[in-house]
């Protein structure tokens, strides 16, 4: 009798245990939705909407391309032999309707362990500015003619076409084009200017952060990282001119980026801190490897083992001294 007694009331218990683990997980969903599940309500003049695009095609250069100092897309795969194109939403980077910036960084390229000091003569690139409105089914339709911003300035020596500014140990292209939104963003624009703080207290306030952040990844808190990510996912939502359906797709994306199954974070030591956004944002990046970012978590799905990278955008907002994720 004793012996049955004793296993009904692991049983009462397992049965308590599941209860609370079951009613936790739907606290948590209800809260990720009330956060993060009704966005697509606040998006204006949707019937206007407009991506823009930066086209760039490279051959045999690393680079770096930012966007009112806002970087965009950074490259550092290809060999001295080896081509890309890409094609780079810049909703992002665009706050409002007007003159916006644009910087294209050369830099020689990294083979393995080997990292070149100089530009290489056979380096080509282009850069074009498109504009694009969505359809409902998908597709896009292009408005006007793509704008080219730049080409590769080149030079004939010994009867043979070269990169004109070859054997530098890198290159800055800088300039302007307009651009037309039908939304307006805060953002960082009225942000602390961070070049003003104390570097080391903002590193060690900025290493905090994602510290903070990779123990809410590592305990599967959803619910806590859709509190930190609320200004940014909102953002998103203007300047990508959230549906209904999109809003729920990005909600399932943030269960899927956020909480995983057997979460392992990983903790690089070698890092260094990059101020951007005209001094009002800051990340980390880890130093040994370029662009790499420097919170990463191993989750294992069926027993297989993926990584996910997070890459994380902060400011401090006008009037406070807390740093936040804005993108």
């Amino acid at each position: 009798m004793k012996f049955v007694r004793k296993y009904s009331l692991l049983f009462i218990l397992l049965l308590s245990v599941t209860s609370v683990y079951a009613q936790t997980e739907q606290t948590m969903g209800q809260r990720v939705e009330d956060l993060l599940g009704n966005l697509y309500r606040d998006v204006k003049s949707a019937e206007k909407a407009t991506n823009l695009y930066f086209d760039i095609a490279v051959t045999g250069c690393r680079f770096e391309l930012l966007v009112n100092d806002f970087p965009v897309y950074q490259d550092a795969t290809l060999t001295s032999l080896q081509s890309a194109e890409h094609k780079v939403l810049i909703n992002s980077a665009i706050l409002k309707s007007g003159v916006q910036t644009w910087e294209l960084r050369i830099l020689p390229v990294i083979t393995g362990a080997t990292r070149e000091i100089s530009v290489s003569e056979d380096v080509r690139f282009k850069l074009s500015y498109t504009k694009m409105r969505p359809r409902f089914d998908g597709r896009q339709v292009m408005l006007g003619e793509p704008e080219v911003l730049l080409t590769t300035p080149t030079v004939v020596e010994n009867g043979a076409e070269v990169y004109a500014r070859a054997g530098k140990s890198g290159i800055i292209y800088k300039g302007t084009f307009e651009a037309d939104v039908p939304y307006e963003l805060k953002g960082w624009s009225k942000s602390v200017d961070l070049n003003t703080l104390n570097k080391t207290d903002l590193m060690n306030k900025l290493v905090e952060q994602y510290e903070n952040f990779g123990k809410l990844l590592h305990k599967g808190q959803v619910d806590k990282i859709a509190e930190l990510i609320h200004t940014r996912s909102a953002e998103a939502a203007q300047y990508l001119f959230y549906s209904k359906c999109m809003n729920k797709n990005a909600v399932q994306e943030v269960w899927e980026s956020y909480g995983l199954s057997n979460p392992h974070v990983i903790r690089p030591t070698n890092y260094k801190m990059i101020i951007f956004g005209d001094g009002k944002l800051v990340a980390l990046e880890r130093a040994d490897i370029p662009y790499e970012p420097v919170l990463s978590v191993k989750s294992t799905v069926d027993g297989k083992e993926y990584v996910t990278k997070y890459r994380l955008f902060f400011h401090i907002p006008e009037g406070g001294e807390r740093l936040e994720i804005i993108r």
